[in-house]
């Protein structure tokens, strides 16, 4: 059972990329806000499509809606949020670097997360790995001898 969660971590990686990837043409194609519109409105459509699959075959969960807390809530507006600005950046700067950008801010997000909201003392060898991310951005875009940020599409937009 490890193994699966292991894949489809790395599946979600995956589908990470392609949505950053393709809500980028979608930005440039019709604008960034547009387009993050578009995203949410077609998610929301795909959401209801494959929780109407999953009761049909009775695969149901139980909802109490009284019991959730207002944050959980916050998701959705995270992703506007997330979407809108990947849109902006996206043509801006390499899919890698922003790749390596991204899984730095998970995982500092994800020491602040841990340290608030759940309460689990961190430790500081996490703390040095999230140093140690932030500084392969520094090395990566050092190596390449060019900016993270890509100056020709700078000068296009």
């Amino acid at each position: 059972m490890q193994v699966l969660f292991i894949l489809l971590g790395i599946m979600v990686g995956f589908l990470l990329i392609f949505l950053k990837t393709f809500n980028m043409i979608l930005g440039e194609e019709i604008g960034v806000y547009y387009s993050s519109f578009m995203n949410h409105f077609v998610g929301g459509v795909m959401g209801v499509i494959l929780v109407g699959i999953f009761w049909s075959i009775g695969l149901k969960s139980e909802l109490n809606i009284a019991k959730i807390p207002w944050y959980a809530y916050t998701g959705g507006i995270s992703g506007a949020f997330f979407v809108i600005l990947s849109n902006y950046t996206m043509p801006k700067v390499k899919i890698l670097t922003s790749t390596i950008l991204l899984l730095g801010g998970q995982f500092i997000s994800s020491l602040i997360m841990d340290l608030f909201f759940f309460k689990i003392e961190i430790s500081w060898n996490k703390i040095i790995g999230a140093l140690l991310i932030i500084g392969a951005v520094l090395i990566y875009s050092k190596k390449d001898k060019k900016s993270i940020i890509d100056n020709d599409c700078l000068k296009a937009s």
